[in-house]
Order: C-alpha cells, then sequence, then structure tokens
C-alpha cells in the first residue's frame, strides 16, 4: 500500500516538474506579448534591475501588467509627475503596487469585492497591516475589474498567461498607488468633510494612524446640518468627526468584512451599526453611497448623512 502511494506521489511530482519545465520563464513571456512592450523596458530597465529579478526568482505571484495604451493614459493621471519628472522612487512603488503575491486566477474573483495584499512597501502609500491592497471583482459580462488608489479601475484585457513563476493579467489602466485622506477627498468631492477635518485639527489623525477606516459624509450631508456645525466648538467638532472613525484593530474594515449586525467601536468611543437593507448598507441611519476607496492607510466609505453620537 506505501509503495502505491509513493508511486503515485512520485507520479505526480515528475507530472508537475514536466508541466513546470514546459512554461516559459517572465522574460520569454512578456518579450513574446507585443501589446505589453513598454512596461518589459521599463521593468527590465537597469534603474528597475533588482525588483525584475527578484519577480523573476519568485513562485506563485500574480503580476498586473499595463499594456502599451496604458502608457498614454498616464500623463493625465495621478501618477503623471512621477514618470514626467522620472521620479524612480514613485516609479519602483508604481510597479511593487502590480505585484501580488499568491496565484489570483480571474476565474477566482466573484460579485463581490476581494481586496489582495500587494508587494508595495513604500512607507508613503503604505500604512496598512498586511500591505497595500488592491482591490478585485467580477462585474457583469465577466469582466475583471482591479481597483486602486483614488477610485482609479483598471480593466483585465488578457487574463491567466502563465509563467515558471506564477501568472500574468494585462490592464488597460496603470493602478494607482492610495495616498492619504486629505488627498483623496477633493478627488471625491468631500470638501465639507475635508474642511471640517482640517478645522477640527485632525489632518495628521487621518493621514497618518495606521489601518484607518473613515466614514466621510458627503456634501449634501454637511449642508443639511445648516449651522448646526458652525455653532460646534473645535472639541465639539472633533468628537463629532471622531464618531466617523475606527482604528486599532491593526484591521482595515473594508465593505466585504461589514457584515449585516456587525458593530464597531469608534475614535470618539461610541458604536456604530451596520444593517443592510432595500440593497443597501447603513451606517446607523446613514447609508453608504461609495464603497472601498483605497487610502495609503486603511479606506474610506461616503455616506448620505452626518453620524450623531448621541442618536
Amino acid at each position: 500500500m506505501c509503495s502505491i502511494f509513493a508511486f503515485v506521489v512520485f507520479t505526480a511530482l515528475i507530472c508537475t516538474t514536466l508541466a513546470l519545465e514546459k512554461l516559459k520563464d517572465l522574460t520569454d513571456v512578456l518579450e513574446a506579448n507585443s501589446d505589453v512592450s513598454q512596461f518589459t523596458s521599463l521593468l527590465t530597465s537597469s534603474a528597475f534591475g533588482d525588483l525584475y529579478a527578484n519577480i523573476s526568482f519568485q513562485q506563485d505571484i500574480t503580476i498586473l501588467v499595463p499594456n502599451d495604451d496604458a502608457f498614454s493614459k498616464i500623463e493625465n493621471s495621478q501618477i503623471g509627475d512621477a514618470f514626467k519628472y522620472n521620479r524612480s522612487d514613485a516609479i519602483r512603488a508604481i510597479l511593487q503596487y502590480h505585484v501580488i503575491p499568491g496565484i489570483h486566477r480571474s476565474d477566482s474573483y466573484n460579485g463581490t469585492f476581494e481586496f489582495n495584499p500587494t508587494w508595495l512597501d513604500n512607507p508613503k502609500y503604505d500604512n496598512v497591516t498586511g500591505g497595500q491592497v488592491v482591490g478585485g471583482v467580477l462585474q457583469s459580462g465577466d469582466l475583471n475589474i482591479f481597483t486602486s488608489g483614488y477610485g482609479s479601475r483598471s480593466t483585465v484585457m488578457e487574463t491567466d498567461i502563465a509563467f515558471k513563476g506564477g501568472i500574468i493579467h494585462t490592464i488597460d489602466t496603470f493602478l494607482i498607488p492610495p495616498v492619504g485622506f486629505t488627498g483623496t477627498c477633493t478627488a471625491f468631492n468631500l470638501t465639507a468633510a475635508g474642511g471640517a477635518i482640517a478645522n477640527a485639527s485632525l489632518a495628521p489623525l487621518v493621514d497618518t494612524t495606521e489601518d484607518i477606516t473613515i466614514f466621510a459624509p458627503n456634501n449634501l450631508a454637511f449642508q443639511n446640518l445648516g449651522t448646526t456645525l458652525s455653532n460646534l466648538t473645535v472639541a465639539q467638532l472633533s468628537d463629532l468627526l471622531k464618531y466617523h472613525i475606527v482604528s486599532g484593530s491593526h484591521r482595515v474594515h473594508y465593505s466585504d468584512s461589514l457584515l449585516n449586525g456587525t458593530s464597531l467601536r469608534t475614535r470618539q468611543g461610541g458604536s456604530i451599526t451596520f444593517t443592510f437593507a432595500s440593497n443597501s448598507l447603513f451606517v446607523n441611519s446613514a447609508r453608504v453611497l461609495q464603497q472601498d476607496i483605497l487610502l495609503a492607510n486603511g479606506v474610506l466609505h461616503v455616506l448620505d448623512n452626518v453620524l450623531s453620537p448621541n442618536a
């Protein structure tokens, strides 16, 4: 019996070895794909040779490779200056952000966002336990999408291109490394929330606290408060805003963890509760309008109402 088992294991190992030998290495696969020639040139350049060598020797990784069309979009994106002024540290961080440990095939994603840690370890863009993440989802029509900083979306053009160390998905837009709340709120027209944070002197808290989850009311929500907000003291305003912030658990609360009935303790000291109704997620009585906007140090969710710790 043992000898049969040993033979089966041996045969499986031989088959696996032969299968791996048939796969091309990363260099051959990239060079064979003419649609990613610019990425190949960038990654294999002398400036990033060490990073390329490290990637080449890995096993079980997934690389999101921007195609040549993605390079034409760089100039008008948040990473435009990094390439315009050849800021090698920033470009290195961008490249690292496109490498995901583990094999993540296109059919492993579904209609619920999955957040995968990446190689990005630059403290400017990564202050989350386990490493900065990208969001992956399968949308209608079997379309794989990855989301990154500033809510940027990258569509997968070619899936599951195998090489000896893992797989490649080509994407039509570069992933954008996330930045902090104050750098993100303007892009989503959360000017009232940004202004309130500044007035309460909470910018350092929201931008530097590790593993932060922020529930930011939109502009209309603040407008609906009328003069209530302007009548608050700085201490009262700070207390109100901290009721919209969760941190301290070494965990970022992406939407997939906010299950019906979940309760979280806020920086203010009170708790907020999550319910799912009418096909929407609610925080207390506020509806979540937009989920999972990635931040350098966590995640941001947008609400349609200001939460009250006294409600």
